[in-house]
């Protein structure tokens, strides 16, 4: 009987150890993806960490931000991002270590004005914030090289964190497997992990932390706060509060887990010795940055110079519903700046599982408060993640209130390892029989999402135009030109909406374009819906490949067609027929491209088709009105007219 049970746990060892085995392959391997499918500085703030980095690089110090914002002498470090002045430095002095012998010009791409376009719809349209050229691609250099090396410094914290929340599974259900690979599933296949994982983003160091503290705080519940796992709370709360402001939340699950802990061995001595080894171990860790922060602004946490964004108070305006969505969606995947929204029938989904969940939870608590079945439930456990999990909501959520740009779950993700522990829980709690069948159901679907949103989704949104032979130009084009701009620009022929667009709705124009020679600016593609009398009642302003490939970036040859959508903006009192007017302009200079025709001859007003607009609701009917009915040829109808005298 003994050698049939060392073989059952043998067995069961084993089989835990492939679910961590197969998590860390899919985290690694789609990270990696996303890695190398975003373009450079598309995720948050990853320029500014960027630029966090190289400055400790060059400067070989710590920045100090500016308080005064009238002082001359003073630089500021991030123009666009002024809060990113005085980050606790851990996760930089890091990067900076290992990017430090690589030669990196700091090579900016220029900005794209016209991106977010559209940032609530699914779509490809200016969904990127800068202009990436060839030279940010495969084999890396310079700069790019510099933000893949960091981006696989955050890739190797995500493994870490996968390691730990196995050990934090493993911990909580020692003998069940479809338990720990669902809440594994949920956190480490949740896309905005794995997006975050591939990107230069502080983020991750706090997650592994928060990860950390959650587990050896259960560590410590199981053990009674042993001397070991103490100093290893205090040790990781330390490194914590030189990762990021909300690695001082973190004190909430070993705190709450210490007063649980002297609760039930009634010892006070027990909480007192604890909490103060963990705090002096902490301190002597991260209290130079605290004394740092006293001396230089006169604040431990620096929260005037941390908070300097302007606020919705000065904004005068008030969170949203929208922005508890927004926050919602961006727990699970929202990717880039918020602009690349993933379809919302995922959101769904991921609300129904937490509604489910939720309701499951409930129900535990109801049965365990009815039979009074604490010992058995390990509350004690639960506790301390939901106090950790309403902490952060809370902290979040405050922020949301006071910054227009606090509308963000990713800042929750420190308590992602007790929030997917609570959902797995929930769910298995209506579910119990069938917990084989909604494991593998969690497992795949998370999965599914994971592929589809890195694998397939983030690509998609970020790739350029397909180069086309004539012959499949041709299929695309209904109306054939030969308009050029400049030497290098040459429109190939279009094709333009060919019903009525109401007022609000978009005039489609397909374009297509081949390279005649080499550019060095990214000149402006601008598309007018103009009337008889030359006003503009829609505008549309873009660089080709919607963002994705401006005009420096083709080689000769080259042929693709776009698809822009020109909105009809102007209040409209009856139906109008608009000139397709479209042309090319340098952005930086506003000067106009000149265009002409393939024989030479200068063309100033470059119509490519016409649509008819309509009003949204038809012209009101007045007494002066004689009504009667007249059908012409096109199908156009005379309802009345109104007559008057001649003037």
């Amino acid at each position: 009987m003994e050698g049939l049970s060392a073989l059952r746990a043998i067995d069961r060892i084993n089989r835990q150890r492939h679910v961590l085995w197969v998590a860390l392959a899919l985290v690694a391997a789609l990270s990696l993806f996303s890695s190398a499918t975003n373009p450079l500085f598309e995720p948050p703030d990853e320029l500014q960490h960027y630029q966090f980095v190289r400055y400790l690089v060059e400067e070989r110090k710590l920045p100090v931000a500016e308080l005064n914002k009238e002082a001359s002498q003073t630089r500021r470090l991030f123009d666009s991002t002024p809060s990113g002045l005085n980050r606790p430095p851990l996760y930089y002095i890091i990067g900076a270590l290992l990017v430090a012998q690589i030669d990196d010009p700091e090579e900016i791409p220029a900005g794209n004005p016209f991106w977010a376009y559209m940032p609530e719809q699914v779509s490809r349209d200016n969904k990127q914030q800068f202009l990436n050229t060839d030279s940010q691609t495969f084999p890396y250099n310079g700069t790019a090289l510099t933000v893949h090396l960091l981006r696989l410094w955050s890739i190797a914290l995500a493994l870490c964190t996968v390691t730990v929340m196995w050990l934090l599974g493993r911990t909580l259900w020692p003998d069940d497997l479809t338990r720990m690979a669902a809440m594994l599933s949920i956190a480490v296949l949740n896309p905005m992990f794995l997006y975050l994982a591939g990107a230069v983003n502080n983020d991750h160091l706090i997650i592994l932390f928060g990860t950390l503290i959650l587990w050896l705080s259960v560590c410590a519940l199981r053990d009674g706060f042993a001397w070991k796992t103490t100093v290893f709370i205090g040790l990781t709360w330390g490194l914590a509060l030189l990762s990021k402001l909300t690695g001082l939340i973190l004190a909430v699950p070993w705190g709450v887990a210490l007063v649980l802990t002297a609760r039930q061995h009634r010892d006070v001595l027990l909480f007192i010795s604890r909490f103060a080894a963990v705090v002096g171990i902490a301190l002597a860790l991260s209290g130079w940055w605290f004394v740092r922060n006293l001396l230089l602004y006169g604040e431990l946490f620096v929260l005037p110079v941390l908070g300097d964004w302007v606020s919705r108070e000065q904004l005068g305006t008030t969170w949203t519903w929208h922005d508890l969505v927004y926050s919602w969606t961006t727990l699970w995947g929202r990717f880039a700046y918020g602009q690349v929204p993933l379809p919302r029938i995922i959101y769904w989904f991921c609300l129904t599982l937490s509604v489910v969940s939720t309701g499951g939870l409930i129900k535990s608590f109801v049965r365990v408060t009815q039979y009074r079945r604490w010992a058995q439930t390990r509350w004690p456990v639960w506790i301390v993640f939901l106090t950790t999990l309403v902490t952060f909501a809370a902290a979040a959520a405050f922020y949301m209130v006071n910054n227009p740009t606090g509308a963000n779950a990713r800042y929750i993700f420190p308590a992602l390892s007790a929030l997917s522990p609570l959902l797995v829980h929930g769910i298995f709690t209506w579910f119990s029989q069938w917990r084989r069948v909604v494991h593998k159901g969690i497992v795949a679907f998370m999965l599914g999402v994971a592929l589809f949103s890195i694998g397939l989704f983030l690509p998609w949104t970020y790739a350029k135009p397909r180069l086309l032979t004539e012959a499949l130009v041709a299929a695309q084009i209904e109306t054939p030109a030969d308009i050029v701009w400049g030497d290098g620009i040459a429109l190939m022929g279009t094709a333009v909406s060919n019903r009525p667009v109401r007022q609000g709705e978009n005039v489609n124009l397909r374009a297509c374009w081949r390279s005649n020679a080499e550019m060095t600016t990214d000149y402006v593609f601008y598309v007018h819906l103009l009337d008889h009398s030359l006003n503009s009642l829609g505008q549309r302003d873009t660089y080709t490949g919607l963002g994705t490939f401006p005009t420096s970036s083709w080689k000769p040859g080259n042929m693709f067609c776009d698809t822009y959508l020109v909105p009809v903006s102007k209040e409209l009192s009856r139906p109008v027929v608009v000139d397709v007017s479209t042309g090319f302009y340098d952005y930086d200079t506003r000067q106009q491209l000149p265009a002409r025709t393939l024989d030479g001859i200068p063309s100033q007003h470059v119509v490519v088709g016409r649509v008819k607009l309509m009003p949204t609701s038809p012209a009101p009917v007045t007494e002066q009105q004689y009504r009667t009915e007249a059908r012409f040829q096109k199908g156009v109808l005379l309802t009345g007219y109104i007559a008057g005298p001649r003037q």
